[in-house]
C-alpha cells in the first residue's frame, strides 16, 4: 500500500479551512470532526481510487490553521498515482489561496 501525503499552513481559523473541505459528493464519509478532521472513502471513480481514502487533519498552527492531507491505501504507486500526487499538491495551494482571500479558483466556485 502508498500513501500520498502533504501539509500546509493557512492563514485561517480551522473552521474555515474545515468548511472548504468537508463534502460528500462522490464518496462516503467516514469521520467528520467539525474543525479538525475530514476522512472520505473513495469509491472508485477514476478506478485507481477504489478502496483509497482521503484524510484532512487540522490543528492550530501560530495563529493559522495547519492542515495535513493524506491519500492514502493506494494498491501501489502507479504513474497515475504519482501525477494524482503532483495534482493534489497544487490543490493544497489553490485551497490555501482561497480560504485566506476568499476568491476561488476555477476548482472552487462559489
Amino acid at each position: 500500500m502508498a500513501d500520498l501525503l502533504h501539509g500546509i499552513t493557512i492563514e485561517a481559523k480551522a473552521k474555515e479551512v474545515h468548511a472548504a473541505v468537508a463534502t460528500q459528493k462522490g464518496m462516503r464519509v467516514e469521520a467528520l470532526e467539525a474543525g479538525k478532521r475530514v476522512v472520505l472513502s473513495c469509491s472508485g471513480d477514476p478506478a485507481e481510487w477504489a478502496g483509497t481514502t482521503l484524510e484532512w487533519t487540522l490543528r492550530p498552527d501560530d495563529g493559522g490553521t495547519r492542515l495535513d492531507f493524506r491519500h492514502g491505501d493506494w494498491k501501489a504507486m502507479t504513474p497515475y498515482a504519482i501525477m494524482c500526487n503532483s495534482t493534489w499538491g497544487e490543490l493544497m495551494y489553490r485551497l490555501k489561496k482561497f480560504v485566506e482571500s476568499g476568491r476561488p479558483n476555477p476548482h472552487w466556485k462559489k
